[in-house]
């Protein structure tokens, strides 16, 4: 595969070009590369928040551990190694509701980053607790943002605790 295609396809990443990524994949581009930067397409798709093409670099099959391994310094790995997307899928949604939590631009969030150190306060833990609840289903309180205070945390408490159907919140039901 030329450089100058693999050029085209994180450049169409980038701009979230959906028809040049699938062009790419057709004419054989290598989906596991990396960019400049170190960074894997799915990096950038979740860097940017692109679900679509997220969506069809994992239809492709795209090797998610190699995400985990650019995204953090930490771990970020799933404990069910049967459902690697479902990792991805905690760890982006654990960092938006971080960056709308505490006002931070998603692709500025480490995922080794302290939420206490980046200006959560009494306040913004308790709408990110409500919000991970609500999100997971999961049984989470404030003294589980202390004990797990870096996105690589949380997300390894919410993937142990969905995995293995602990902690689980009842459903509601309606009178």
């Amino acid at each position: 595969m030329s450089l100058a295609k693999l050029e085209q396809f994180f450049h169409g990443i980038e701009q979230g070009n959906i028809n040049i990524v699938r062009q790419c994949i057709a004419d054989g581009v290598d989906i596991n590369a990396r960019n400049q930067q170190g960074k894997t397409a799915l990096d950038l798709s979740i860097d940017h928040g692109l679900d679509a093409i997220m969506e069809i670099l994992l239809d492709a099959g795209v090797n998610t551990s190699l995400t985990a391994t650019v995204h953090s310094e930490t771990s970020c790995e799933p404990v069910n190694t049967d459902n690697d997307n479902s990792l991805i899928d905690v760890c982006k949604t654990v960092k938006v509701l971080w960056s709308d939590v505490l006002g931070y631009a998603a692709d500025q969030l480490e995922t080794h980053q302290s939420f206490l150190d980046l200006g959560g306060d009494s306040l913004s833990v308790t709408r990110l607790v409500a919000r991970i609840q609500q999100k997971f289903s999961v049984d989470f309180s404030y003294q589980n943002v202390v004990d797990n205070p870096t996105i690589d945390t949380m997300v390894k408490f919410i993937e142990q605790h969905r995995s293995n159907g602990s902690a689980i919140l009842p459903e509601l039901i309606e009178l």
